[in-house]
């Protein structure tokens, strides 16, 4: 998980909700973390998930998949 979005600050093992319930209580009371974490993925969402951002990766989807269809064609 913390591959993903990687903070460690937000990770937790899977079925702990202790751990979950800490990361959440966290954000609630500690003001400044949270908005460090609304800047952090409002930065991530610009990055990776604008309309440019998502056709470019589609795009070398398909280049990938028309690739691998010509290489299999010419065996």
């Amino acid at each position: 998980a913390s591959d993903v979005y990687k903070r460690q600050d937000l990770v937790f093992a899977e079925n702990d909700a202790n751990q979950l319930a800490a990361i959440l209580e966290r954000m609630i009371c500690d003001r400044a973390w949270r908005q460090q974490l609304e800047q952090d993925s409002l930065n991530r969402a610009k990055e990776h998930y604008t309309h440019e951002r998502i056709a470019e990766r589609l795009l070398d989807l398909w280049r990938k998949a028309i690739e691998q269809q010509n290489n299999s064609e010419e065996q």
